[in-house]
C-alpha cells in the first residue's frame, strides 16, 4: 500500500507541542528514502523524541514496508508504523494509535479515517466492521481528520460539507462501492474513478452537460503511483540487453547515477551470483552502477586461479539448456544436471556468505549452496541479534537505486528470487492478456513467462493473439473484442490479481476464486499498485520449502554433504570440498548462441514517455478461432 511522502508540517506552537514526543525512542529503516528520513527526525527530534541506532531499543520502527533491513531485531512491544503517524498526531496534537498505521499489506484501510453519509443500517454496519479489521478508523461524524467519505449520491450534509472544504482538507469522496471493491481485491485500488463518478452524478443532478470527449479521454488515461513508476523504471533497468558487443554500458542508460543512488548502499558488501548468467560487459556495467551507489563489489573467485568472474557464452549456453530440460518436467527433468563448474562456483560463493564477507546477495533462483547458505545464516542471525543478509534479485537492485531506499526483497515477487521451472500446469499453455496498458502489460507478460520457465525453440507462454488454442485471458476490464470471442470460446477470464497469486504460491490457483472474477466499471485494474509479498509470513513459507529445494537440488546432482555443509554453516566441510576440484576445472565450449540469463528478457522502452502504441496493439490483436494464423475475424495481425 503506498503512503505519502512526508510533508511539510508547521513548527510546534507551544512549549506543550514540543513535548508531544517527549520519552519516545524510535528508529527510522532503510526502507524510507534518505530525504524522507530526515524530514522525519527534524519532526520527531523537534517535538521532544530521540532516536536510537539500535532498533532493538525503539519502541516505534518508522518504515514503509513490514519486512525491513534488521527487522528480526526489533522488540517484542514495539511497534512498526507508517510515517503518516508523525503528520496526523501532530495535526490532531495528541499521539495516535499505531495499530491504525501499519505497514503490513494485509491492512489496506491502514492510515485511512473513514466516514458515510446515508448508507443502509446493514451496510453501515459492515462498513464499519470491516474498516477496523483491515487497519482502518471509522468516524461517524465528518470530523477533519476523515479521508474518505462514501456515499451512494451527491446529496447529504456530510457530502455538501466535504465538496465545500475539500480542497483544503484534501478528503476524498467517493462512492461507496470503493469500499467493497477493495474489500472483494484486497488491495487498496485507486479512488479517481470513483470519485469522478459522484462528480458526474452532481453535475446531472445539477443539469450540467456531460463531460466533452477530451475530458473522457483525459479520463481514462493511466494514472501510476511515484511508487509503481519507480518499480517498473527498476524492471527496465534490469531486463537483460542485447547481446554481448551489440550494445554498451553509455548506451543501455545514459543518465548515470540519480542522486537518490549515491550512497544507498552505504558501504554494503554486495555479491553478484553467476547464477544471472551476466555477460562481462553487463557485470562490468551493473558493479560500476553499485559502487557509484556506495557499495562494495565481492569478487568470490579471486582465490581460483581456473574460474572467470564472468560467465563465458558455452557457460551460459550449456546452462540455458539445463534450465529448459528442468522446466520441460517428465523424463527431461529426471535427466537434468547442472555442471561441475556451475557447482564449483556455486561453492565459493557459499563460502564468502558463511564468512560473513558477503551483505547483499544478488541471485536468480531460490536454489544453490549460497542461497541455502544466506537463508541459514539468517535464521542464525535472527537467534544471536545479528544484522541479516538481504537476497534479491537485480530487479531489487535498481529498484533501491532507482528509489534511494533499502526494502526487503521479500515484500514484492520479482524483488526475490524465483523457483527453478515452471508452475505445474502451465508449462505449455498459452495466456493472453487484455485492456491492460504500458509498463502494466509489460510486468503481466514477464510474470507469465517466467512462471512458465525458459522455452527454448518454443512459443512464449505469453501470446498478444487470441484464438482457441488459447488457455486463459487476463483482463483488466470485461469489454472489447477478445473478450467478446473468449467468452464464446468459454475461454476462462480472471485479472491480474490470479496471475500474481500463483507466483506467490508456484501452484495453479483456482480460477473460481471470487477474488479473481471481480470487475466494476470504477476499478482501474491497470493503476492497481504492482506485486505483493512472497507470502503473509515470508520467513515461515522459506523455512517450509527449504526442504523441497534441498531434495530439488540433489536431484540436479548437487552432492548431499555440500548441502548440508551450506545448511549446517560448516565453513571447513565446503574448503575440504573445493580442494581437489579448484585445479581441475575445465572451461565450458564457447558457441556462438548466447542465451539470456536474466528471465527479465525485454527491455520495457519509453517507460517515461508511455506506450503510445498500446492502444493500437489492443486493437489490433489477431483473434484466431483455431490454430492457424490464416482464418482470423477481419482483425489485423497483433504485433
Amino acid at each position: 500500500m503506498a503512503a505519502r511522502a512526508p510533508r511539510p508540517t508547521a513548527g510546534p506552537s507551544s512549549s506543550m507541542q514540543n513535548k508531544l514526543f517527549e520519552g519516545l525512542r524510535y528508529f527510522v529503516a532503510s526502507s524510507i528514502t534518505s530525504g524522507d528520513r530526515s524530514g522525519l527526525r527534524e519532526l520527531l527530534n523537534g517535538h521532544g523524541a530521540t532516536e536510537t541506532s539500535n532498533v532493538s531499543s525503539a519502541e516505534l520502527v518508522f518504515t514503509e514496508t513490514e519486512d525491513f533491513e534488521g527487522s528480526e531485531s526489533m522488540s517484542t512491544s514495539a511497534h512498526k508504523v507508517l510515517p503518516q503517524w508523525v503528520h496526523r498526531s501532530i495535526d490532531n496534537k495528541t499521539r495516535q494509535g499505531p495499530e491504525y498505521f501499519s505497514p503490513d499489506p494485509r491492512a489496506i484501510f491502514s492510515t485511512l479515517v473513514i466516514c458515510s453519509d446515508h448508507l443502509p443500517p446493514g451496510d453501515l454496519e459492515a462498513v464499519i466492521a470491516a474498516t477496523r479489521a483491515k487497519g482502518g478508523i471509522y468516524r461517524d461524524g465528518l470530523s477533519r481528520d476523515v479521508t474518505h467519505l462514501l456515499v451512494l449520491a451527491p446529496a447529504g450534509d456530510k457530502y455538501h460539507t466535504a465538496r465545500k472544504y475539500a480542497n483544503q482538507t484534501n478528503i476524498k469522496v467517493v462512492m461507496a462501492n470503493w469500499f467493497d471493491d477493495c474489500l472483494k481485491t484486497q488491495h487498496r485500488v485507486p479512488e479517481r474513478l470513483y470519485e469522478q463518478a459522484i462528480i458526474q452524478a452532481a453535475r446531472e443532478h445539477e443539469g450540467k452537460p456531460p463531460p466533452t470527449d477530451e475530458e473522457q479521454k483525459r479520463a481514462q488515461q493511466v494514472h501510476l503511483t511515484v511508487k509503481a513508476k519507480h518499480f517498473y523504471n527498476a524492471l527496465t533497468r534490469a531486463a537483460t540487453p542485447p547481446l554481448e558487443g551489440q550494445s554498451s554500458p553509455s548506451k543501455v542508460r545514459k543518465s548515470g547515477v540519480s542522486p537518490q543512488e549515491k550512497q544507498v548502499w552505504e558501504g554494503r558488501r554486495i555479491m553478484l551470483s553467476h547464477t544471472l548468467s551476466l555477460s562481462s560487459e553487463r557485470r562490468q556495467m551493473v558493479e560500476l552502477e553499485i559502487g557509484r551507489a556506495g557499495g562494495v563489489i565481492v569478487h568470490p573467485f579471486e582465490s581460483s586461479r581456473d574460474i572467470k568472474k564472468e560467465e563465458t557464452a558455452g557457460e551460459i549456453e550449456e546452462n540455458v539448456r539445463f534450465e529448459l530440460d528442468f522446466a520441460n518436467g517428465g523424463e527431461a527433468k529426471q535427466s537434468a544436471r547442472i555442471s561441475d563448474l556451475y557447482r564449483t562456483k556455486d561453492r565459493y560463493e557459499a563460502l564468502r556468505v558463511l564468512k560473513g564477507e558477503v551483505d547483499v546477495l544478488v541471485t536468480k533462483y531460490r536454489s544453490g549452496l549460497q542461497y541455502i547458505a544466506a537463508l541459514r545464516s539468517n535464521y542464525s542471525a535472527k537467534r544471536s541479534n545479528r544484522t541479516s543478509i538481504m537476497v534479491g534479485t537485480l530487479a531489487w537492485l535498481f529498484y533501491a537505486q532507482t528509489t534511494g531506499t533499502v526494502s526487503y526483497p521479500t515484500e514484492q515477487l520479482l524483488h526475490f528470487p524465483i523457483r527453478r521451472g515452471a508452475v505445474e500446469g502451465l508449462r505449455g499453455k498459452q495466456i493472453t492478456v487484455t485492456n491492460y496498458k504500458g509498463p502494466t502489460r509489460e510486468y503481466l507478460k514477464k510474470l507469465i513467462n517466467a512462471m512458465a520457465g525458459p522455452r527454448g525453440n518454443g512459443p512464449e507462454a505469453f501470446s498478444a493473439a487470441l484464438s482457441k488454442n488459447i488457455s486463459l485471458v487476463i483482463a483488466g476490464k470485461l469489454e472489447g473484442e477478445k473478450i467478446r470471442h473468449a467468452q464464446d470460446w468459454k475461454i476462462p477470464i480472471v485479472s491480474h490479481l490470479w496471475l500474481e497469486d500463483t507466483f506467490r504460491d508456484w501452484i495453479w490457483c483456482p480460477l473460481s476464486d471470487p477474488k479473481y472474477n471481480h470487475w466494476t466499471p470504477n476499478l482501474a485494474y491497470n493503476e492497481v499498485s504492482p506485486g505483493c509479498r512472497i507470502g503473509d509470513d515470508p520467513a515461515q513459507r522459506l523455512q517450509n520449502e527449504m526442504q523441497v529445494i534441498k531434495q530439488e537440488m540433489i536431484d540436479i546432482g548437487y552432492d548431499a554433504d555440500e548441502i548440508s555443509a551450506a545448511f549446517k554453516l560448516e565453513i571447513s566441510t565446503l574448503e575440504d570440498l573445493l580442494e581437489p576440484s579448484s585445479s581441475a576445472v575445465e572451461e565450458v565450449p564457447s558457441s556462438a548462441v548466447v542465451a539470456d540469463g536474466d528471465f527479465f528478457d525485454e527491455a520495457m522502452e519509453n517507460l517515461e514517455e508511455g506506450y503510445p502504441g498500446d492502444e493500437e496493439e489492443e486493437q489490433q490483436q489477431e483473434i484466431v478461432p483455431n490454430s492457424s494464423p490464416t482464418k482470423t475475424l477481419g482483425l489485423a495481425p497483433g504485433p
